[in-house]
């Protein structure tokens, strides 16, 4: 076989390879989006706080469940509202203390769309640079979540509950402490199945 006849052989087998490889590839899932509502309880003794109304999707802020990842997701500046963390109850004592409004909030409760009605599991959770993920940042706890019959959740981290405050320095991810910060929210998602 000429060498003209090799290269071309070789690019016909790439060529049906590849195309072949196309035909087995399967398309990404779509995802859906729910619309969800989100209220913070403001139980006495919280760390984290809502700042007196109910969080909705629009606008400037996502709020919902995404059907690929089955996360709840808040994001976005939300203009004149806000969320409160107090971080004065430290577990280290390396980290900043403080209590802040944070107009800018990034929540994802990690895999709970698809939980079954009147069902219960614990989870990985971030609310901004807070995280509750013991398998992740070793000392944290998870957080509980409940799925009523109605359809709508409630997720609890408590008094002893864990989270590590995590801040990206020079592109990497740096633990500056670990504090209690006891929330709990309820999401209403009148679309969801």
């Amino acid at each position: 076989m000429s060498t003209r006849h090799f290269a071309i052989a070789a690019l016909v087998l790439i060529g049906a390879s590849a195309s072949t490889l196309a035909q087995k590839g399967k398309p990404a899932p779509t995802d859906v989006f729910y619309p969800a509502t989100l209220t913070f309880s403001d139980r006495l003794g919280d760390a984290i706080t809502g700042d007196g109304a109910s969080y909705v999707n629009g606008g400037q802020t996502e709020l919902g469940f995404h059907s690929v990842t089955n996360d709840l997701v808040m994001r976005g500046d939300s203009g004149s509202r806000f969320v409160t963390f107090d971080s004065t109850n430290q577990v280290t004592t390396a980290g900043p203390e403080a209590i802040t409004n944070e107009f800018d909030v990034f929540m994802n409760i990690r895999g709970i769309l698809n939980m079954t009605r009147n069902s219960s599991r614990t989870t990985t959770a971030r609310v901004s640079g807070f995280r509750f993920n013991p398998a992740t940042y070793a000392g944290t706890t998870s957080v509980d979540v409940y799925r009523d019959d109605a359809g709508v959740w409630t997720i609890t981290a408590d008094g002893l509950d864990i989270a590590a405050l995590v801040q990206v320095v020079r592109g990497k991810e740096k633990v500056m402490g670990q504090y209690y910060m006891p929330f709990q929210i309820t999401v209403v998602c009148p679309t969801c199945s």
